[in-house]
């Protein structure tokens, strides 16, 4: 048995007894496309009638009715009965040794708390009871299909709260069970003697009536368990629940071909989006979006956190914007200040503040320093290079870090070495550069010119930088050195285009290059240098041209089978010196995937994007297997415990189309996790739109996932019979929303029956496994839910009440297909976990 804790609008702490119970299927739809047919698979239950009754004679079941010393409730869901005795509940089972329950004993600030004895009131009404302890605090219970909810309604604050004091609420525990809060004190757990968990409570999120959020955690408290909850900028009521984001976002002119997503960055709670295809005219922040006047002249879009929301905040355009000069094709954000670069413009002014209407130099290139006050923002500094050459394309990367600022010019030429050399020198075609700037006050100054300690011939030198205090990493794609590792002679240009990277730290007041790095398995084409980033004692590099089919982290790195499949590499000082910690690919490397493109890592986590991945679907922790929808894209989620790697996700879009190139760019901030997915094709605006809307071809889009939330969606098994069926969860599910199953890649038309459960069994099954037993697991009757098929092809939706939220429940589908000798096929599992 498992017992998740949640707590719902208007200040309510909910209780939900979570078993085996068999009402899921019924609130589940059937999107038909042609009449069922049951085909050789009979249907147990399929009438209206019966489920009408079903549902009437479980909730005159679920109805409070007076017991001894109060009333005691019947659960439908399992072998359970609550009593309430006028202080609060009491659960027993007739399948159990054990007993258990909670009652309030206080409430209120520390030294202000209110003891609760008596209620003013119990009143019981259909399957549900309340105690009303006084004014503003509601204790109720409603014996739902799921289990019974158990939840606290407080109106508003109590008296006598002083500047950092948090609010509590005391709960004694009934019963011998023993109490464990976890370490993050999100989540409790109720021990049998033997240890077994017989009851557990989910994590908790708490917002008030504007959405704002604030830290919530349980406590061992002198009676069992105290809730804390520090809330003193609230807006009364709160919601204190367990939440989970998936943000949709789109540019608020979305148009075809924009590319919006191209490039993303975050910094706590604000998001910037580049789109360097987008083609108004308009100037400056929040200016005319309207028209498409200035082909590709570029824009960048800003979205914040408002409570549980994400908002656009501003929209930004070049203060000289123009045909092609592509604003947006990077950004970066630090706080308040966001850069933005503009490969395509073509100014001939150089450094700082220099003539922008001068068009005389061809994708030159410029990047553009904007500063926010308050929730403004305004164009700062307007940068260039100290050797502005046509088609140097300055702004192909930037990175911001304080008061410090690189651009990355991939394509300049200057043969120079080193720091501080002749810029002048136009030898080396596309050997590149990077340019660090320094800001005083307002006032930007620079740049400090930096170059390869060997130089070279399309280098593309500052393709991808980064920067963090006062260490910068620029990545070279295409330098040519054979060598291996950190450090080594790079004098050997035998492997063409193997890439590298430099570190950059300044010493002294001046910047020293002082780390080379190459990959461990060197080769020609690896492109080792395409992406890079840096947070502490912590690089990562990404090798985009990599060609190991080899899955997984620390694996053969020899294996040449899969060409341009991609890898990462993670490097870390220690004792002073620098050593490569990890070589990491996909768990499903494909030619040409392009594992590598984008790169992120924050702390102990790490996440990759892969633009040309091929897998078709949609959502996170789907059948990666499924390589039917070209150059897709995917993104890879890795987590770091003691110093081991390990892959934790497997990302698509809400809807998977050809093309759309998810994971073109990637970013994180905290548990955010933030993916561009430049190539969508989707014509919904703002926010919340519609991702199956195909209607403006490249528009382009991106997401905010929030990492630290515990549902999703998990694939076990490829299909059974000859990978000729699969079941798939494009959207991660959310308590009082839908989630819709898609079944796929079977032959004919007919009927698939939907098996659903709520334990899991694991059994092999031909190639797969059965994640559902067919005989002994299933919730009953109703779980098996019949599923039109029409042209190898159906779906399903539940409905996901507000209950549901922490559910786990296991799906597969059963379907009769001729072409197999048993007459029908079975799919891969999935284990949901549903969210709120």
């Amino acid at each position: 048995m498992r017992l998740d804790l949640s707590f719902a609008a208007l200040g309510v702490a909910s209780l939900c007894f979570v078993l085996p119970y068999s009402d899921v299927a019924s609130a589940v739809e059937t999107t038909v496309e042609t009449p069922l047919e049951t085909g050789a698979l009979s249907l147990q239950e399929n009438s209206g009638e019966l489920d009408g009754l079903r549902a009437a004679f479980e909730a005159a079941a679920r109805t409070a009715r007076p017991a001894a010393h109060g009333y005691a409730m019947r659960s439908t869901a399992s072998p359970l009965v609550a009593h309430f005795d006028g202080r609060g509940m009491s659960v027993v089972s007739d399948q159990a040794t054990w007993d258990w329950g909670l009652e309030l004993t206080s409430y209120g600030f520390p030294g202000s708390e209110l003891a609760v004895d008596q209620p003013l009131a119990m009143q019981a009404a259909g399957s549900r009871l309340a105690y009303h302890w006084g004014a503003n605090l509601e204790e109720w219970y409603v014996n739902q299909a799921r289990g019974l909810e158990h939840g606290f309604t407080l109106s508003a604050r109590p008296d006598g709260a002083d500047p950092g004091e948090s609010l509590l609420l005391d709960l004694r525990v009934r019963g011998e069970l023993a109490t464990h809060v976890s370490a993050n004190g999100r989540d409790v757990n109720f021990n049998l003697p033997t240890g077994e968990v017989a009851i557990s409570y989910a994590g908790l999120i708490v917002f008030d009536a504007t959405g704002a959020e604030f830290d919530a955690r349980f406590t061992s408290g002198d009676d069992g368990l105290q809730l804390v909850i520090d809330e003193a900028a609230a807006t009364y009521p709160l919601t204190i629940d367990p939440i989970v984001q998936q943000e949709y976002l789109k540019a608020s002119n979305a148009d075809s071909n924009d590319a919006f997503g191209y490039s993303v960055a975050i910094s706590g709670d604000t998001a910037v989006v580049g789109a360097y295809g987008e083609s108004s005219n308009g100037v400056g922040v929040n200016g005319l979006q309207t028209n498409n006047l200035a082909p590709n002249a570029g824009a960048a879009y800003v979205f914040v956190r408002s409570g549980s929301n994400w908002v656009q905040q501003a929209y930004l355009k070049a203060s000289n914007p123009n045909v092609d000069d592509f604003f947006g094709q990077s950004v970066a954000i630090d706080g308040d200040t966001i850069a933005i670069g503009a490969v395509g413009e073509s100014s001939s002014s150089p450094g700082v503040g220099g003539n922008q209407l001068s068009n005389s130099m061809p994708s030159a290139g410029a990047v553009y320093v904007f500063h926010r006050t308050g929730t403004t923002w305004s164009q700062q500094a307007y940068l260039k290079a100290s050797n502005p050459g046509q088609l140097d394309r300055f702004g192909v990367s930037v990175a911001v870090s304080g008061n410090r600022l690189v651009v990355g010019a991939s394509h300049e030429d200057s043969a120079a070495a080193g720091v501080g050399g002749d810029s002048s020198d136009n030898s080396l075609p596309l050997a590149g550069a990077a340019y660090v700037f320094t800001r005083t006050g307002s006032t930007w100054s620079g740049p400090v010119y930096l170059k390869a300690s060997i130089p070279g011939n399309e280098d593309f030198f500052g393709y991808d930088v980064a920067i963090q205090g006062t260490r910068v990493v620029v990545g070279a794609y295409g330098e040519d050195s054979a060598a291996v590792g950190i450090n080594s002679d790079g004098s050997d240009k035998s492997a063409i285009g193997a890439g590298a990277a430099y570190l950059f730290e300044l010493v002294g007041g001046n910047w020293v290059q002082t780390t080379y790095f190459k990959a461990s398995n060197t080769d020609q084409g690896d492109s080792f240098g395409r992406s890079v980033d840096l947070d502490g004692d912590s690089l990562v590099i990404g090798s985009v041209g990599e060609d190991s089919n080899q899955p997984g982290v620390n694996v053969d790195q020899s294996d040449n089978n899969a060409s341009a499949s991609g890898a990462a590499y993670v490097f870390t000082k220690v004792g002073g010196s620098w050593a490569q910690q990890a070589y990491i690919k996909s768990s499903n490397p494909q030619s040409s995937q392009n594992f590598g493109q984008s790169i992120a890592i924050e702390g102990d986590r790490l996440a990759v994007g892969a633009v040309s991945e091929n897998g078709s679907t949609a959502g996170v922790n789907g059948n990666e297997y499924d390589l039917t929808s070209p150059f897709s894209g995917a993104t890879y989620v890795f987590q770091r415990t003691a110093g081991t790697w390990a892959q934790t996700s497997y990302i698509k879009g809400a809807a998977v189309t050809a093309y759309d190139h998810f994971g073109s760019s990637v970013d994180l901030s905290g548990d955010i996790l933030f993916i561009g997915v430049d190539g969508e094709d989707s014509g919904s605006v703002g926010l919340g739109g519609d991702p199956t809307d195909n209607s403006k071809k490249g528009s382009g889009a991106a997401y905010l996932y929030d990492l630290a939330s515990n549902c999703g969606v998990t694939a076990y098994g490829p299909s059974g019979g000859g990978n000729v069926a699969s079941l798939g969860m494009p959207l991660t599910p959310a308590a009082g929303g839908k989630a819709t199953l898609e079944l796929w890649d079977f032959s004919g038309n007919g009927v698939a029956l939907l098996l659903v459960s709520t334990a899991p069994s694991y059994a092999p099954f031909l190639d797969g496994i059965v994640l559902v037993d067919l005989n002994n697991n299933v919730f009953g009757p109703g779980a098996y839910v019949p599923v039109g098929v029409v042209a190898g092809k159906g779906q399903v939706t539940f409905g996901l009440p507000l209950g549901f939220a922490g559910m786990t429940f296991y799906c597969q589908a059963a379907m009769t297909d001729p072409l197999l000798p048993s007459g029908f096929a079975l799919t891969n599992g999935l284990e949901v976990t549903v969210c709120n």
